[in-house]
């Protein structure tokens, strides 16, 4: 019920015309849509690739080493094979395992 909440008050946000872009959004649930699902076993590549593929396409063009900062590690290889959810995990620093 938490978690489905958040999520519709983003949509909602997003809908209303929210400041943050939307590939910021997707990144953002999709890395932590990928910690979520490690962390209680189950395989994110059950989940719906369009989130990941849009977080993904956002952090890269707009993430640089340089401005990791202390939010994120840097780049971790993707295992061949990876899921849209491991490579942006592994991009924004995850050690993936896949």
């Amino acid at each position: 019920p938490v978690l489905r909440q958040a999520a519709d008050d983003i949509v909602a946000a997003f809908e209303a015309g929210t400041e943050a872009p939307e590939g910021m959004i997707a990144a953002e649930l999709a890395v932590h849509t990928w910690d979520l699902a490690t962390a209680l076993g189950r395989d994110s590549g059950e989940l719906d690739p369009a989130v990941a593929e849009a977080g993904y396409a956002f952090m890269s063009e707009s993430l640089t080493d340089e401005r990791r900062g202390d939010a994120f590690s840097p780049e971790q290889p993707a295992p061949e094979g990876a899921n849209a959810y491991e490579r942006i995990a592994a991009f924004a620093g995850r050690s993936v395992n896949g």
